[in-house]
């Protein structure tokens, strides 16, 4: 055999022990390449989605930008204003009941144990109507109700006959004279003769 087909028949598989040994080195020094690039960019990622700045500034415009969980969300002084409109409507509109359960109304509607107040987490003079269940006839109107205040032993506009009743009430918020929002609730009254 001459030199040349002993270097061509080593190379095709038929390798000494040194070869093998230098191949199995440069795998593992490959493979150890390619893990030490992984754990690189995964530390890389991680040190990016852990670092969640309070606020960031758009270097384009200029702009607030506040992050959540990843999301940007650009606030500016448009959105600041809509936000605000957007709260004071909520605030405007909510509606605190405060009310006890278990009305027993006497003499046919005359007098009651019955309880409804304004709460004071509520801006504005509250109305209240109590409504038959059945029929939608109002039974009961207070007068406007000042924030703080409530209305006790409230009689029935009109008279009863013994029974149970079930009602809906009412709780209506009034700015300048006029219902703007309400809420109603279910409720159960006994009338007693």
């Amino acid at each position: 055999m001459s030199e040349n087909e002993d270097v061509k028949t080593g190379s095709e598989g038929n390798a000494s022990p040194g070869n093998k040994v230098q191949n199995a080195v440069m795998m593992k020094i490959a493979v150890g390449a390619v893990m030490a690039a992984l754990v690189g960019v995964i530390a890389i990622m991680g040190y990016k989605l852990m670092k969640t700045p309070e606020n960031a500034t758009s270097a384009a415009e200029g702009e607030q930008t506040e992050l959540n969980s990843g999301t940007a969300i650009v606030v500016s002084e448009d959105t600041k204003d809509a936000l605000t409109e957007i709260k004071e409507k909520v605030a405007k509109g909510s509606i605190a009941v405060k009310m006890t359960q278990g009305w027993i109304f006497n003499d046919g509607g005359k007098s009651s144990n019955g309880y409804l107040a304004n709460s004071e987490r509520n801006s504005y003079d509250m109305r209240f109507q109590i409504i038959m269940g059945d029929t939608g006839e109002v039974i009961m109107t207070s007068p406007d109700v000042p924030v703080g205040s409530c209305i006790e032993n409230f009689p029935l506009s009109v008279t009863l006959e013994a029974g149970t009743y079930n009602v809906i009430v009412n709780h209506q918020l009034i700015e300048d004279g006029e219902v703007f929002a309400s809420v109603k609730t279910a409720a159960e009254i006994v009338v007693n003769q």
